[in-house]
């Protein structure tokens, strides 16, 4: 195909997928692209959000020890074990509201290029496991093709910044540390812009007619069927963003649980036959006559779909699923 051919994927998913068969590389560039612009429009929002938030407020010294450390020199005068110079700095300190904001949103960008990249094989996973057809055409086939359904989401990852500018137009800004970042990382999930919700809702609505092609093409089944298929994440996603569900509770004490779920799911996903082999062959230590034993479909199926389960928890956990819908 020409270099630029491949973009009528957006408006002629059906006709391009029959005439052309994507290779996982090129896949992984356009999701790599995809990720890089909700990464961007992060990063945008967050010049807003230090643009938005301003002043100044008092918050304990950092650098001055504690009080009873303090309160052991006044008792006992410099010679005391406890004497540390520092007890002459201030109590409280100035601290500015601007760039902690920055920081906090700017904090997410890492966790939106995340998401979009753990929501392609969570996605495929998916698609693969409940679109039963051509059996000879790998996972990593069904991801190549799935790959295509995320550029219309690059639209509203693109118009993220200017929905949070609007938000904070109107938002009162808390005085207050933790507040404040609980209420930014919420504004970015969902900024609660009647335009950009509609903006969501139609680009979701595209993705969907995409990866319909996509899995009729990926796994040889009738149109009918990928639509059924597909529409299962569609609606549940819609109804998240309709609902105005809040996903922004993901912490970073929270990325290493977050990390370990998706290293799990992700084996799962590209390895549920060797895992399965290796489940049964744990059960059949201590007995005879099972060396030819293999896990039946249906338990390979299955256990991709619980990779798809643990990565998705493990998106939710790092706060990312705010930003990947």
């Amino acid at each position: 195909m020409p270099s630029l051919d491949f973009l009528r994927v957006l408006v002629r998913p059906a006709e391009v997928f029959d005439e052309w068969s994507p290779s996982f590389g090129v896949a992984l560039a356009a999701v790599v692209a995809v990720a890089l612009v909700c990464a961007g429009g992060v990063v945008l929002s967050a010049g807003f959000a230090a643009e938005h938030v301003g002043g100044t407020i008092r918050i304990d010294n950092p650098n001055r020890p504690p009080d009873w450390v303090c309160e052991q020199r006044q008792s006992h005068g410099n010679d005391s074990v406890f004497y540390d110079e520092s007890c002459e700095l201030p109590k409280q300190i100035s601290f500015a509201l601007g760039p902690f904001a920055d920081r906090v949103v700017s904090g997410q960008a890492w966790v939106g290029l995340l998401g979009v990249l753990l929501s392609w094989p969570v996605t495929a996973g998916f698609f693969h496991v409940f679109a039963h057809g051509r059996e000879g055409n790998g996972f990593a086939t069904t991801m190549a093709y799935t790959a295509w359904g995320f550029l219309p989401a690059a639209l509203r990852y693109a118009a993220l910044p200017f929905a949070f500018d609007t938000a904070l137009a109107d938002w009162p800004i808390p005085q207050a540390r933790e507040p404040l970042r609980e209420g930014l990382l919420a504004l970015l999930a969902d900024p609660a812009v009647g335009w950009f919700s509609v903006l969501v809702l139609v680009t979701l609505v595209w993705q969907a007619y995409v990866f319909t092609e996509a899995v009729r093409a990926a796994r040889g089944v009738e149109r009918g069927h990928a639509a059924t298929v597909v529409a299962i994440p569609t609606l549940a996603l819609g109804a998240v963003a309709l609902g105005r569900v809040d996903l922004s509770f993901g912490t970073s004490e929270a990325a290493p649980a977050a990390l370990v779920l998706v290293a799990m799911g992700l084996v799962q996903l590209f390895a549920p036959y060797a895992l399965a082999m290796l489940d049964i062959q744990t059960d059949l230590i201590g007995t005879r006559g099972g060396e030819d034993v293999e896990p039946a479909p249906w338990r390979v199926h299955l256990t991709r779909l619980a990779g798809v389960g643990f990565t998705a928890a493990g998106v939710v956990t790092l706060g990312g699923a705010g930003l990947v819908i």
